[in-house]
């Protein structure tokens, strides 16, 4: 990396636009130690994010190699910094490269920043921005509505099964092709049901099981046809699988049961008494 240790604010300024990826990244760091420094000759914040926003739209990774300089020590109004934000990866949405700077990319802080976002997250998923998207919906910071309205954007994409997954998992919604995909089940009175499973670690099996094409009244004897016969494995700790996704649909209510003692059936059971989803969480031979 170029040495930038003894350049002027001015000097640095220039550097921005080197030919050299390195030159420029090494520039941007030393207009940032200067900023957080609190050095002569530095504007203002928002004056600088300016400077840099305009630099950065002819040469990409500049404000990723600022902003993962001062990111940890800034504690100012994320008004501007959001705003800037935005203002930088709409400008470079088609064009995209990685600064020399070690730490991350503008993309993964603007993932964290706006996570809370629905508007912002719609106007970055509209520049082509699905990964940073995806990445904020898994914080789960937004209310349902704008979840779900983003997470359907997201699954409707030809990449986006995981967001369909995620609807199905968070929110109980099913997207017909994702879900006709699944591999089917009958129960003992020939309701037919659709089901997901997934291992989380070495601890648990987990096997969500949807009625499909619609939800469908099931006792508990329907509900215990659908296991799989398996080895016993240790007693399951609920406490402890609290972070597994269980549909929050409105409206419904709930029972859980445990036909042996590493296993647990819950299942949410709408207002005219059909079964919306059930939940079998197993814990794993060891």
């Amino acid at each position: 990396m170029t040495d930038v240790t003894d350049l002027s604010f001015e000097a640095a300024l220039a550097q921005l636009r080197d030919e050299d990826p390195a030159a420029r990244s090494a520039a941007a760091v030393r207009l940032a130690e200067m900023w957080r420094d609190d050095a002569p000759g530095v504007p203002s914040l928002e004056a600088l994010l300016a400077v840099l926003a305009e630099h950065d739209r002819v040469h990409p990774g500049i404000a990723d190699a600022f902003w993962t300089t001062v990111v940890y020590a800034f504690y100012g109004e994320r008004s501007a910094v959001r705003r800037w934000m935005l203002s930088v990866l709409e400008a470079r949405r088609e064009k995209r490269e990685l600064s020399p700077v070690p730490g991350n990319d503008l993309e993964f802080y603007a993932h964290e920043e706006f996570d809370d976002d629905a508007g912002a997250l719609r106007k970055l998923l509209d520049w082509g921005y699905v990964e940073l998207v995806e990445l904020a919906l898994d914080h789960r910071a937004l209310g349902r509505e704008d979840m779900i309205a983003l997470l359907s954007a997201v699954g409707a994409l030809p990449a986006g099964r995981a967001a369909a997954q995620a609807l199905a998992l968070g929110y109980g919604v099913l997207v017909a092709s994702e879900v006709g995909a699944w591999p089917e089940r009958t129960t003992v009175d020939g309701a037919r049901v659709r089901l997901l499973a997934r291992d989380y670690g070495s601890q648990w099996r987990v096997t969500w099981f949807f009625p499909w094409p619609a939800p469908w009244p099931l006792g508990d004897d329907a509900c215990l046809s659908l296991l799989d016969a398996a080895p016993e494995g240790p007693a399951l700790d609920p406490a402890l699988f609290t972070h597994i996704p269980f549909p929050a649909v409105p409206g419904v209510r709930e029972r859980t049961f445990s036909p042996r003692s590493d296993t647990e059936v819950r299942v949410a059971v709408d207002a005219e008494g059909r079964v919306i989803v059930i939940r079998v969480v197993r814990s794993r031979p060891r």
